[in-house]
């Protein structure tokens, strides 16, 4: 119908000022209703289950391979019985495109088909000669974020194979494991994909490398497990998704000693930690010059590996796209003797070198995963949580011996619910020693564009300990663009409502990584908190205010937190 009927077109997303952003085919299936009700069961049971997990990281990454292994098994069994290929009932691109695709919000990537693997390459096959960082580049989908991250994954053999568990490829299906919610998962998708036309070679345009299909088969099971492609354009944390390691936000310019974070922590890449590198801004005018060197602004990049050189001069080696400037390819730096020394080519390989302090100088944010191996436990457990009226949670840890930890405190991963979410939280956590009223440490800076998590790295002697949640709500103004193009600002801020309802606001889980296999970990909630009226309080112009304290030792534990609400 015509607008001036006053009626819209329910299979039309219209923008405020009334244009059409994009045509959706009306879809009775139930299937993305069935989906977001599973999702949230499954962040639901996160908390009811009330358990800890308590297993070597390996141990339970090999038990989470096994049951994707038996999955992709007996699906594959059933449908050569049935003489039928692969058809992901749950994530169907043809049948259910707008639900596997379109999510809660519009679109800028609608495919023109849907085809399987067979029928888009000439010769399909999962890897072509091996993973090669060469083999990644992005698609229509706006998630350079995770497709940065398969190349910090690919600096290290073996590690994405692990990833890439099991797969029939004349039945059409595939199974993966991604870390998520601090555990192993796993799932299956089919090899159905979408297309966007051909180029004038008649190919289709998938811009992946001709031939390889685990590229956009795993990128498709990691849309599916985030309920939809839309829900995984833009982000952070995918590195300790495809790892199960501990992601760490860094500032460049919050480095104290550069030589030290050269010496103790960038040397280490791809073999303690994995490591990449982003320029963030909004300025577009930044964006313009930086771009002129061949470097994109709010694009991740992956370090390689780094070498000091004679002159301590200390270089870096950083993958995709290239770079201009020094150490760049065809730049004056380079000689026969460093070209050999430093192993380097010149050509189209994604590749180029830059100095440290070229790296410090460009790169304001550095995205650091610690990695861990099998001599590694993890502890997991989950509370409720309330921001406003404030809760009591807490986590109790007790160490039989000195151990070095990795705290890392965590919200789910509600990618998927965005759109849901009335607040945004951003975590910290202090660690105190069991009645004591001085905090030992508390937890680093996070990455104030991803909340997910948070951690610290501490040596702790034996004891019990206390770790004390400090959460910060703040309120998310958005407009929401419903389907029959009504906007509807969601400003409303009814405490009253959320209180009488008696819901917990959020869940926390705590997951300790540590090389002692007898740690107890347990998570206490408390009840409901009740809601506290404000109290005007009158000040006695002659009162005797002697007694507050002034010296730093007299600093109660409240009065910390107090100031840990205003500070952190």
């Amino acid at each position: 119908m015509s607008k001036s009927t006053g009626t819209r077109d329910p299979t039309v997303i219209y923008t405020k000022n009334e244009k059409k952003k994009h045509v959706i085919p009306a879809d009775n299936s139930s299937i993305k209703k069935n989906r977001h009700n599973r999702f949230k069961q499954e962040r639901k049971s996160l908390i009811d289950s009330h358990h800890t997990i308590s297993c070597a990281a390996t141990s339970n990454l090999k038990k989470a391979i096994q049951i994707c292994k038996n999955k992709v098994e007996k699906i594959a069994k059933e449908h050569r019985d049935l003489n039928r290929k692969f058809r992901d009932r749950e994530f169907d691109l043809l049948i259910s495109q707008n639900d596997c695709i379109y999510g809660k919000r519009e679109t800028d990537f609608p495919p023109s088909d849907v085809k399987r693997i067979s029928k888009i390459f000439k010769n399909p096959q999962f890897f072509v000669n091996g993973v090669e960082p060469n083999d990644i580049k992005q698609g229509f989908v706006g998630d350079c974020w995770f497709v940065a991250a398969l190349g910090v994954v690919t600096n290290i053999p073996g590690l994405l194979e692990t990833i890439c568990v099991a797969r029939d490829e004349e039945v059409g299906i595939y199974g993966f494991i991604f870390f998520k919610d601090g555990d192993w998962i796993s799932t299956v998708v089919d090899d159905q994909l979408c297309t966007y036309g051909k180029d004038e070679n008649g190919k289709f345009d998938l811009t992946y490398s001709e031939n390889e299909t685990w590229l956009p088969l795993i990128e498709k099971a990691y849309a599916k497990i985030h309920g939809d492609y839309e829900s995984i354009e833009g982000g952070w944390t995918a590195i300790e998704d495809l790892t199960g390691g501990v992601y760490t936000f860094v500032r460049t310019d919050d480095i104290l000693d550069t030589e030290k974070f050269w010496r103790e922590e960038l040397v280490h890449v791809n073999k303690k930690v994995l490591f990449a590198v982003s320029h963030i801004t909004f300025d577009p005018s930044e964006e313009e010059v930086v771009s002129i060197k061949g470097l994109y602004c709010n694009h991740a990049y992956s370090v390689i590996r780094t070498i000091e050189i004679e002159n301590g001069t200390k270089l870096v080696e950083i993958r995709n796209p290239h770079g201009t400037g020094p150490w760049s390819d065809g730049s004056k730096e380079w000689s026969p003797e460093r070209m050999t020394l430093l192993n380097h080519q010149f050509g189209d390989d994604g590749a180029f070198w830059m100095s440290y302090e070229d790296f410090l100088n460009h790169w304001n944010c550095i995205d650091k995963v610690r990695l861990f191996d099998s001599s590694w436990t993890v502890y997991t457990t989950w509370i409720k949580y309330n921001v406003l009226p404030k809760s009591d949670g807490k986590f109790i840890l007790t160490i039989p011996q000195e151990s070095e930890l990795v705290i890392v405190l965590q919200q789910p991963d509600n990618r998927y619910f965005t759109e849901d979410q009335k607040y945004k939280y951003l975590l910290s956590f202090r660690v105190y020693e069991q009645g004591s009223e001085s905090y030992l440490s508390r937890s680093q800076i996070g990455n104030p564009y991803a909340s997910r998590s948070i951690n610290q790295e501490i040596n702790l002697p034996a004891g019990t300990y206390e770790i004390i949640p400090h959460i910060t709500r703040r309120k998310e103004r958005r407009v929401k663009k419903l389907a029959i193009g009504q906007d509807v600002n969601d400003n409303s801020d009814d405490e009253e409502e959320e209180h009488e309802k008696c819901e917990w606001e959020l869940s926390l889980g705590i997951r300790i990584y540590s090389q002692n296999r007898k740690i107890t970990l347990k998570g206490y909630e408390g009840e409901y908190p009740k809601k506290v009226e404000p109290v005007q309080e009158e000040i006695d112009p002659e009162g005797d205010y002697s007694a507050i304290p002034t010296d730093e030792s007299a600093i109660t534990k409240a009065q910390e937190d107090d100031y840990h609400d205003n500070n952190d």
